[in-house]
């Protein structure tokens, strides 16, 4: 399987579980004036393409790809405590 293709794989799965945890927050009338489920799912959505051009193109520095995949990290790291504020 080829990065491109594990990276959409990876990617929709994280979606759907993100998906999943929006509509607990949703249940549970959770609302924030930072970052909801709804909000990270979409900078999720976003970053998808960004990172399959990348490593498609493989035209990145160090630098720039060690930001992007921080970033990814600390969306999943919301993500997450999002998910044990429900108790998922």
């Amino acid at each position: 399987m080829s990065a491109p293709s594990e990276l959409t794989n990876l990617f929709d799965t994280i979606l759907l579980l993100a998906g999943k945890i929006d509509h607990a927050w949703q249940e549970k009338g959770r609302t924030n004036s930072g970052s909801t489920p709804a909000l990270i799912q979409r900078a999720l959505e976003e970053l998808q393409p960004l990172l399959a051009t990348v490593m498609a193109a493989e035209t990145i520095s160090a630098e720039d790809s060690t930001k992007l995949g921080d970033y990814g990290l600390r969306l999943l790291e919301e993500l997450q405590q999002h998910a044990e504020s429900l108790e998922l």
